[in-house]
């Protein structure tokens, strides 16, 4: 079982401010050809994001160094829509990205940037009709 904390929903505009400010940088760099910089504000811009889900539906959110564990307990909330499975996937690849983009000696390009900022996009878009 993965580390949680509670977390009082009166915190969540700081999740949601988090994920936004992230976003918007990632978008920057991306703009700016900084294409490492992008991803790894992706990845900390989409475990935001989540948090901010599991401490709106549970009053929890992940609290250990694996950010793998996030996406277990994102997987985990009862939310009833028909997309959620497809966000669950577009998290864990976002996620699975973060060691690439941080701790491999591969070169992350334009187009692994794209995608990765346009599965964020998809998962915003996932969040905002779901909650």
């Amino acid at each position: 079982m993965s580390k949680t904390v509670s977390v009082d929903k009166s915190k969540l505009n700081v999740y949601r401010k988090r994920f936004e400010e992230c976003h918007r940088l990632a978008q920057q760099a991306f703009d700016s050809e900084q294409y490492v910089g992008c991803c790894i504000l992706v990845v900390h811009a989409a475990i935001s994001l989540a948090d901010y889900c599991c401490i709106k539906v549970l009053g929890l959110r992940h609290a250990g160094s694996n950010h793998s564990d996030t996406l277990g307990l994102y997987s985990r909330l009862s939310i009833k829509h028909p997309e959620f499975k497809n966000s669950i996937g577009r998290l864990g690849k976002i996620i699975s990205l973060k060691n690439m983009a941080e701790y491999d000696d591969e070169v992350i390009t334009q187009k692994d940037a794209s995608s990765i900022l346009k599965d964020l996009n998809r998962f915003k878009e996932f969040i905002d009709k779901a909650l």
